[in-house]
């Protein structure tokens, strides 16, 4: 623990926050601290950052325990002290572990999410041979590297020192075995696999589950596939050890998810039949929440149900968001990425739109190749009905393939 402390005006000076005499030394911290608070800092505000904190937790099957119990008393008597003045001041912990606190204080827990989207852009970009551009870096090395860190701000400073050595001249393979040594190497030091021992094997399984899912869900997700009516209870102590992230935004539900630095390590928990199957259970929550549920869908949202139906093999909910995203992407010139949609989503189920959608593509490249066809095998279609596996009866996604496409914006 790095406790460090500041108060000042508005200029930025800084001032001590105790001052020593004789008789404020037979006082208690808390005692002192609460005198501060109540004179010289009462018209003054201080910020209180305690970083590092695990270091005095310990991670234990029961959760979490104190390692340091002064750490526990100084903490404590910090929030006791703002709490009892009444104070303007703040304290920020920074710990990988959460831990609990004593009533009537309280911390608000901010969980750093992985990067993504245009923060992991920022981040790369930041960092010189993981820069997009680079020419002294192969795309495609680039690209690995930045699929094995996860999102983790942490990793990426990790693997762009690992690729200091295309300097050296090391081949492909040798450079891409460094990388995968670099993030073995991060793993154990997060001490992932410890962690994962002090739970049970529910929870474990728990946390497979939701590694199924690319982004982060709301709680119905999982606890749709994970057949539990009540997941968050089990959830809680993973979330303690910081083995899942739960992303907590104003006025929305929490969305929970876990890095794949921890998914790869609880893969065992399922069976290959068992991870197709939950994957199908999956897409078909996401598409209840995801598209059912709001008015205008999300692109990014929709490619993460569309990846689901196809590896779980729920034709029509990968026809219906494949249709969806194909059709916006044209929308913006986009027919290459629509064309592979399309491509890719034949290869499980053949739609009057998908073919249509496919054929556009195609002509919108200039290679007309096969259009005339696509469109008769389009009409043969319209008569067919096409059956979700793992239901009885048409699916709705089906049903509701002759509806007009929702006027939204493109994807992504």
């Amino acid at each position: 623990m790095r406790p460090r402390s500041c108060a000042g005006s508005a200029t930025g000076s800084r001032t001590p926050i105790c001052t020593a005499s004789s008789k404020s030394a037979k006082l208690s911290l808390a005692q002192r601290l609460q005198q501060a608070f109540e004179s010289w800092l009462a018209a003054r505000r201080a910020l209180f950052v305690f970083d590092d904190f695990e270091q005095n937790l310990d991670p234990a099957n029961e959760g979490v325990r104190w390692r340091d119990r002064k750490a526990q008393e100084v903490l404590m008597a910090v929030l006791a002290a703002i709490h009892g003045s009444g104070s303007d001041s703040r304290v920020i912990v920074t710990s990988r572990y959460g831990f609990p606190i004593s009533r009537p204080c309280r911390l608000e827990p901010i969980d750093l999410p992985s990067l993504a989207g245009a923060d992991l852009r920022k981040k790369t970009g930041s960092l010189l041979r993981l820069r997009e551009g680079n020419p002294a870096v192969p795309a495609t090395l680039r690209k690995r590297a930045v699929e094995l860190t996860a999102g983790n701000p942490r990793l990426l400073e990790r693997m762009d020192a690992a690729l200091h050595c295309t300097r050296l001249g090391l081949d492909r393979e040798a450079l891409l075995a460094r990388l995968g040594a670099t993030e073995t190497e991060f793993r154990e030091e997060l001490i992932l696999a410890t962690l994962l021992g002090h739970l049970t094997t529910e929870e474990r399984g728990l946390i497979a589950l939701l590694g199924l899912y690319r982004l982060p869900v709301p709680l119905q997700a999982l606890a749709a596939i994970a057949q539990d009516a009540d997941p968050a209870a089990r959830l809680h102590r993973a979330a303690a050890l910081g083995l899942i992230e739960v992303h907590r935004l104003q006025g929305a539900e929490p969305l929970y998810y876990v890095s794949p630095l921890v998914t790869v390590l609880v893969a065992s928990e399922l069976v290959e039949a068992e991870r197709e199957a939950k994957t199908g259970e999956a897409a078909r929550a996401l598409f209840v929440v995801w598209w059912e549920g709001v008015e205008i869908p999300d692109g990014e949202r929709m490619m993460e149900v569309r990846r689901l139906a196809l590896a779980g093999r729920v034709p029509a909910i990968a026809a219906r968001t494949t249709e969806w995203l194909a059709t916006r992407l044209l929308s913006v010139h986009a027919a290459e990425e629509a064309r592979r949609l399309c491509a890719e989503a034949v290869a499980l189920v053949k739609t009057p739109r998908l073919l249509t959608g496919l054929a556009r593509a195609e002509a919108f490249q200039g290679r007309g190749v096969g259009r005339a066809a696509l469109r008769r095998g389009a009409r043969d279609e319209r008569a067919t009905r096409y059956r979700d596996p793992g239901r009885r009866g048409p699916c709705r996604a089906t049903v509701s393939l002759c509806r007009p496409p929702r006027e939204t914006r493109a994807p992504g």
